[in-house]
């Protein structure tokens, strides 16, 4: 089965596909640690009326094709000093549209309150959430994030968060894995803050195999 693994979430690790370029809002940098390196997204200010986006797009449909039913994993920290009520901060992005401007993504998110929530956003201005009840996600440590997701008829995704806590829930038709997001994607209304994320892994898996 096929396979990718981005260790550094860096601009080579992604050659072909879409990189977010900098902006006078938010941007890229990558960091060296002991045990590796990492992507940092970091806001710089406001963007009223937009989002920030500084992250690197892995999209399978421009190397290949998509992937069928997908284990993804990832490292993620993140540091957002105040969030107010109806801002949000999304850590993945899981897309089954080959469109750059239209994808149709599934977003793994942070809410105000630190909690853990998958969104949906079929269209511009329409959305479905489901949230991972009063589970908080503390900030400056790292987690670990396990998502099997199957976008074919009945398009399920079981979310797991270090090992333990689970989300599961249904996303009818989404077909193909056709891209990923894995850094920062937030709203605009954010003035600073950043994500740092490492070890972006997707395997896919045997068509036959059921994802619970």
């Amino acid at each position: 089965m096929r396979s990718f693994y981005a260790p550094c979430v860096n601009a080579s690790e992604f050659a072909g596909s879409w990189i977010e370029p900098n902006t006078e809002f938010c941007r890229s940098e990558w960091a060296q640690a002991e045990d590796g390196c990492y992507h940092i997204g970091r806001i710089l200010k406001a963007n009223p009326g937009s989002v920030h986006r500084a992250y690197a797009t892995w999209q399978p449909c421009k190397t290949g094709s998509g992937f069928g039913p997908s284990l993804l994993e990832l490292d993620f920290k993140y540091n957002i000093p105040a969030m107010g009520a109806g801002q949000w901060l999304s850590i993945l992005t899981l897309a089954r549209s080959t469109s750059n401007a239209d994808w149709d993504p599934v977003c793994v998110n942070i809410d105000q309150a630190g909690r853990l929530y998958l969104m949906h956003v079929p269209t511009h201005g329409m959305a479905t959430y489901t949230t991972l009840g009063d589970l908080t996600v503390s900030q400056n440590t790292w987690h670990h994030l396990d998502v099997k997701l199957d976008f074919r008829a009945a398009g399920s995704i079981v979310v797991s968060l270090n090992g333990t806590a689970r989300l599961h829930a249904a996303f009818p038709g989404l077909l193909a894995l056709q891209q990923v997001h894995a850094a920062l994607y937030a709203d605009g209304s954010l003035s600073s803050g950043w994500v740092a994320n490492s070890n972006l892994r997707v395997q896919e898996l045997p068509l036959q195999r059921e994802i619970h």
